[in-house]
């Protein structure tokens, strides 16, 4: 593995006392609350994803890494104040700008600088737990803080080429525990799905090519949950995403035995150009197969072939537990009992 340390460096912030003219009476001098943030040093882990047949005994605490699967993070806080709960409001941007470095704050700002850092404007002296979230959604949006009971709102590209995992961290601490420097550990809350198909021997005299291949019927939006570390309010069924397109083909010749070692992966994307990826990204969830007569709306590949030459559309469905920060290859194995008809019956008898 590799190590490395990532450090994100906030300096205090002091507003300043406005200040007044000797001819100022003193009851009508304006003041300014003095607002200060203490340094802060932030140390980035990773856990990687697992296979879907490893031990999860076998996962241990991510070192610090040097390469991260991500380009920029979002960073919010909230701890209870005197009164009432306090937070950052919008999203603090951090983006990677040199090996072991992150910039905190607008890109017109010096790392270190501006209205950043660990808060102390408790008031009454206090040294309070600090609920720290990350996460790298688009500009942070998805992040809502609920009174308290935080969750990011999240969903999955249509564009499979664009699939991008969610990955968040969170700790609450107080800035005297470890005087201001933070360790954050991402952990992946998609699960990633990469997809293989051969023919099986069972039609070994069939020759068959294979242009396009789409997994429908996933749901892919949903709120992912930082206290219960969870996923709800699964929705979008209707979707689908491109394995292959229709630039690309797969073909299988007729009067031949594919074995194991033969199956070709279905990238997410054209098989022919750079518009690729090895994996769909998708909401933990489990997914249960179609059947036109008992559940329409259920999952499956829909695949446009030439089986002898002759256009066939091909249903293959679908049904899969899908846990998050699991990898999961799926072998398709395309004969009798797979490929069926929009109406539920079988291609080949």
């Amino acid at each position: 593995m590799k190590f490395n340390r990532f450090f994100i460096f906030f300096f205090a912030f002091m507003g300043l006392m406005a200040c007044s003219s000797n001819n100022d009476i003193e009851e009508d001098t304006p003041t300014t609350k003095e607002k200060k943030f203490l340094p802060l040093t932030v140390e980035v882990h990773e856990n990687p994803m697992v296979d879907s047949n490893a031990a999860q005994s076998n996962m241990r605490k991510a070192p610090i890494i040097d390469n991260t699967s991500f380009d920029a993070f979002y960073l919010n806080y909230y701890y209870q104040g005197v009164e009432d709960l306090a937070y950052n409001g919008t999203p603090w941007p951090t983006t990677r700008v040199g090996s072991g470095r992150w910039r905190v704050g607008e890109e017109n700002q010096q790392s270190g600088g501006g209205d950043y850092g660990w808060p102390t404007d408790y008031g009454d002296g206090q040294n309070p737990d600090v609920n720290w979230f990350a996460d790298n959604t688009e500009n942070g949006n998805g992040f809502d803080f609920n009174d308290g009971d935080p969750y990011i709102n999240f969903s999955v590209d249509e564009y499979s080429t664009n699939h991008k995992d969610l990955l968040v961290a969170n700790i609450t601490e107080k800035w005297t525990d470890h005087q201001g420097v933070m360790s954050l550990t991402f952990n992946h809350k998609c699960a990633a799905l990469q997809f293989y198909v051969k023919k099986a021997n069972n039609i070994k005299s069939k020759a068959v090519t294979i242009h396009s291949v789409e997994l429908h019927n996933l749901a892919n939006q949903g709120r992912y949950n930082y206290d219960t570390d969870n996923w709800s309010n699964l929705t979008g069924t209707n979707s689908k995403y491109t394995l292959l397109s229709s630039s690309g083909a797969i073909a299988f010749e007729a009067d031949k035995e594919y074995t194991e070692n033969d199956y070709v992966e279905l990238y997410a994307g054209d098989l022919q150009s750079n518009a690729k990826n090895d994996y769909l990204f998708m909401i933990p969830q489990t997914v249960e197969a179609w059947s036109p007569s008992t559940n329409p709306n259920g999952a499956y590949l829909l695949m446009s072939c030439k089986i002898d030459g002759d256009d066939k559309v091909v249903y293959v469905p679908f049904s899969a537990t899908l846990k998050q920060g699991v990898k999961y290859n799926v072998y398709i194995n395309l004969g009798k009992s797979t490929m069926l008809n929009q109406e539920g019956a079988k291609i080949f008898n």
